[in-house]
């Protein structure tokens, strides 16, 4: 637990800023794999869900696997600058040989849950970035097909900056730290460019991957807003690398709850307001 409590001092050390975080319409980390720093804002509750279909092919021997994922994440904002977060993910997957399904590669189940925070610090103002944090557990709560030995941990920086009306650029740095007793760890990173399209689409370009054994993937998507408080989604994305081929598509939603009773909004951009990915 000492990485999680060292986390926590970096986030409460850094100075407190006291502009708004809540915007008209809703802001969503969907689709894609980039993390927005901004928080929600105060008596503001948020799901976002998804169903994700992926798949690997290996190129030097006969197998290949596929599966799908079902997440859901829930988001309450306690601050201006500070969210509660909770996430469950249903997933199934499976491994074939030779064309032939190996039974004992056959998941399926819940397949992760986690419970943590998000803080905002900055809001973008030119070249400075909006730049936030977020920690959550990695519980143990999981079917057994997915069982993990301890609770483990991630941790995500994440930076925003809009370069116009309608582009801007986003980057998350972290670490996932799985605590399964073989001092396993990733460092996760993105980076994208989002573009507005209008006042309902969005839609963003991004580069994924591990900085520790980096084999870097590319997706991209579109989002639909339907009203301030309601957005769909669909994406994709795939990593070649020279042993595999990795892809994925998905769909997805996200709704606002939002109890504020007219408190005052936030000045962003609509091309942050509107993006499904920040």
């Amino acid at each position: 637990m000492k990485h999680f409590n060292l986390a926590f001092l970096l986030l409460f050390a850094l100075p407190f800023y006291a502009h708004a975080q809540y915007s008209e319409s809703i802001t969503t980390d969907r689709p894609g794999l980039t993390f927005s720093p901004y928080t929600l804002g105060k008596k503001v509750v948020q799901i976002q869900s998804g169903y994700n279909i992926s798949g690997t092919e290996f190129k030097d021997i006969d197998s290949q696997s596929n599966g799908w994922l079902f997440t859901n994440f829930l988001r309450v904002g306690l601050s201006e600058h500070f969210d509660i977060e909770a996430v469950i993910d249903l997933q199934s997957d499976r491994v074939k040989v030779n064309s032939v399904d190996v039974d004992s590669l056959r998941l399926k189940g819940i397949s992760n849950t986690q419970l943590g925070i998000r803080y905002n610090y900055t809001k973008n103002d030119g070249w400075v970035p909006a730049f936030g944090f977020q920690g959550r557990l990695l519980l143990r709560a999981v079917s057994n097909d997915y069982k993990r030995e301890k609770v483990g941990m991630v941790f995500n920086f994440m930076t925003s900056n809009q370069i116009n009306s309608w582009l801007s650029y986003n980057m998350n740095i972290g670490a996932y730290l799985p605590n399964t007793g073989n001092n396993d760890y990733t460092l996760p990173s993105t980076f994208n460019f989002g573009i507005t399209i209008n006042d309902k689409f969005g839609t963003f370009v991004e580069m994924f991957g591990n900085l520790n054994n980096f084999k870097p993937g590319v997706d991209t998507g579109l989002s639909y807003l339907i009203s301030n408080n309601f957005m769909l989604d669909i994406g994709g994305g795939i990593t070649p690398t020279k042993d595999s081929n990795t892809w994925f598509t998905e769909i997805g939603l996200s709704y606002r709850f939002d109890w504020r009773n007219g408190t005052e909004t936030d000045n962003r951009p609509n091309s942050e307001i509107i993006r499904a990915f920040d």
